[in-house]
């Protein structure tokens, strides 16, 4: 993927947002990354109550899948050759995972926060 992008021209100084954006990718994984295992240590105690760290894993997972994939979309349009961008954006979606249904998460997370009147101790 990308043979034909020019890297210079990814560094050069008039297109600081790919690096920008770059960054933004690297940060996303990094976050989702951190909290996954966050998650997965707080399991391995043998704590009990993990349902709702893991749904918030598993927002937290889904937003830098889709920041991934609209930044990588950004740089891509700039960058290939409209004959290339296609197959460009094709194989980024053949890296990432399908969207998750998050309606039903997303609600158990704010049941939860709901009746614990805030997170719980134990998350902050």
């Amino acid at each position: 993927m990308c043979e034909g992008i020019e890297k210079d021209r990814m560094f050069d100084a008039d297109n600081q947002q790919f690096m920008a954006s770059l960054a933004d990718v690297a940060i996303e994984i990094f976050g989702a990354e951190s909290t996954y295992l966050r998650v997965a240590k707080h399991k391995q105690t043998g704590a009990t109550g993990t349902e709702l760290p893991e749904a918030l894993v598993r927002i937290c997972f889904e937003r830098a899948v889709e920041r991934v994939r609209s930044e990588a979309s950004e740089i891509l349009a700039a960058l290939s050759t409209s004959r290339e961008l296609r197959s460009d954006l094709e194989q980024v979606e053949k890296w990432l995972p399908l969207p998750a249904g998050l309606i039903e998460t997303r609600a158990f997370v704010a049941r939860s926060v709901l009746d614990f009147g805030g997170l719980p101790a134990s998350m902050t």
